[in-house]
């Protein structure tokens, strides 16, 4: 599971007010591409003033798994392991009714993580499988042919050439 925030640091955008107190919510999503799962692990964090006194550990705040699809719910710990305070669907209900396109936007979150990991997996193996190319390539030697095409031997061509792309580098230039 990823954090939104993880990606995204300016990211925690979802802020609703319970019981007079201001809060934040922290979403983390399965990002693996062939998964079709909608559900995310929401962390509800409570915001403090500077004057307020140092609040509990980031591991004690409450927290569900909840399907933005099918809009259920799931315990991640008992409820007797969180300790006093509002219970995680308590803080999920005030968020859903502030923010009625909640789900959406969840859904949306999942899909700019999914994508982005998806992408980082297909730079990975293009970048893999050019090294495998790079490294099966025969090296070019100074007498070889030059590979433009010119005739002439590659350290009288292309050799010192800036070049942007391989092949037929020395019509550009002649």
């Amino acid at each position: 599971m990823i954090g939104f925030i993880d990606i995204f640091p300016a990211g925690l955008d979802f802020h609703f007010t319970f019981e007079g107190q201001l809060w934040a919510v922290d979403d983390q999503y399965c990002v693996q591409t062939k998964c079709t799962c909608s559900e995310t692990v929401l962390s509800f964090l409570k915001l403090r003033d500077r004057s307020d006194p140092p609040s509990k550990e980031l591991r004690d705040a409450p927290s569900l798994r909840y399907n933005y699809a099918s809009q259920t719910t799931a315990a991640i710990r008992d409820r007797d392991e969180v300790g006093p305070g509002p219970s995680p669907t308590e803080l999920l209900g005030a968020l859903k009714a502030s923010m009625p396109t909640f789900d959406d936007r969840l859904e949306l979150r999942h899909l700019i993580l999914q994508t982005l990991y998806g992408r980082r997996q297909i730079n990975r193996a293009l970048s893999q499988i050019s090294s495998l190319i790079a490294a099966h390539r025969p090296k070019l030697g100074r007498n070889d042919p030059c590979p433009c095409g010119s005739g002439r031997k590659f350290k009288h061509c292309c050799l010192n050439k800036p070049t942007s792309s391989p092949g037929r580098l020395g019509e550009a230039g002649q």
